[in-house]
């Protein structure tokens, strides 16, 4: 079986990312994607401000156990609003992408040592993705003036340590792109994915310590692995589907509770839909089919199905009748578009209540 050309992506926020992903809108239920799909390009060296000149040696980093041990007893770090910051700042205010959005706040242990978790990525990330605007080289000289705000001296420099190795990672990252040779080969592609991610591993090891991966990157590696693994199953022709969703969900159990729970309520809510297709190309099945989506959706989401499938001779006779309406508004030269546009909606206002307006959009947008 030939793979269907795929780009997967390290994105300089988060996880593996895989394409093609989509989910049903209707379902009212925790977001059950994987991750959505971006894509990243190799930042070009900053210029005008030196990071190793803010790299700072300190002494030999704790254990991860004792970094447990400090997490626990960690505090958020006050952080500044975005208006005191525009106050305070040499730089102004935030750039215009950030405007209404709140600065990610940092943590640090009892003794004044700053926690190496994610959300130093967080806020390493948030002024980077202004980079298009400002320039790699301001946001990096905004990210040194936040830390000097918010953080005193001891875990002023440690952040500064970590952003100077996060840099010099990120400045070596780049997008996995399948070579020509895997595009047809099963195996190839899986060997250069999997040595894509071990080159990723190996290079946030190359610029950070092991304790600042681990807090960093520890969920992204987790979920890396665990789609390796998914890939590996998709792709084997000789596994049943039942096959494949068994093991899969094996691979789950290694990640992190939060992951675990979306990518399992995705991969049961893609079972429960297979079953419901099942069923409606045997027919006359919508009874099972509703106490199916109840079982796993809740009965009013069940009840939104229901309606929105319903189709019924009354239905359809509003549908033409309004469709009618439409065609022949569209065919009057004399009106703008602005007009025909104010017309159709009046006569979809008054023809439809509010959930059969939901109901029609849901079946038009369908037919793309």
């Amino acid at each position: 079986m030939a793979i269907k050309q795929q780009k997967i992506i390290f994105t300089s926020l988060g996880l593996l990312m895989i394409a093609g992903v989509t989910s049903l809108y209707l379902n009212a239920s925790p977001n059950a994607n994987d991750q959505k799909t971006t894509s990243a390009a190799r930042k070009p060296p900053a210029t005008g401000t030196s990071l190793s000149k803010v790299a700072v040696k300190t002494t030999t980093p704790p254990t991860q156990d004792r970094s447990r041990q400090k997490a626990q007893t960690a505090s958020l770090i006050k952080t500044i609003s975005p208006q005191d910051y525009a106050q305070r700042s040499r730089y102004g205010k935030l750039a215009h992408s950030l405007q209404g959005t709140a600065i990610p706040g940092l943590r640090m242990d009892r003794d004044g040592n700053l926690i190496s978790d994610k959300s130093i990525r967080h806020l390493f990330e948030y002024f980077l993705s202004a980079a298009s605007e400002e320039g790699q080289a301001i946001t990096i000289a905004r990210i040194q003036e936040y830390l000097s705000f918010i953080l005193p001296q001891t875990a002023r420099i440690q952040a500064l340590e970590i952003l100077a190795g996060y840099m010099a990672y990120k400045q070596e990252l780049s997008a996995f792109e399948p070579s020509e040779a895997a595009q047809g080969n099963n195996d190839i592609y899986i060997a250069e994915l999997r040595s894509a991610i071990n080159f990723s591993e190996n290079l946030r090891r190359k610029h950070m310590t092991a304790e600042v991966v681990e807090g960093l990157f520890a969920e992204q590696e987790s979920f890396d692995r665990y789609s390796l693994q998914k890939v590996e199953v998709q792709l084997d022709s000789s596994l049943s589907y039942e096959e494949k969703d068994q093991r899969i969900a094996s691979f789950e159990t290694a990640l992190p509770e939060h992951i675990r729970t979306r990518v399992k309520h995705k991969r049961e809510a893609q079972n429960v839909e297979r079953h419901i297709a099942t069923l409606k190309s045997e027919g006359d099945n919508d009874n099972k089919i509703y106490a199916l989506r109840k079982q796993f959706y809740g009965e009013r989401v069940a009840q939104r199905w229901a309606f929105i499938e319903q189709d019924s001779e009354q239905w359809q006779a509003k549908i033409t009748s309004f469709n009618q309406s439409k065609n022949s508004i569209m065919a009057n030269s004399e009106l703008s578009d602005d007009e025909k546009q104010q017309q159709i909606s009046a006569i979809r206002n008054q023809e439809f209540n509010q959930d059969e307006r939901l109901k029609l959009a849901f079946h038009q947008i369908g037919r793309y």
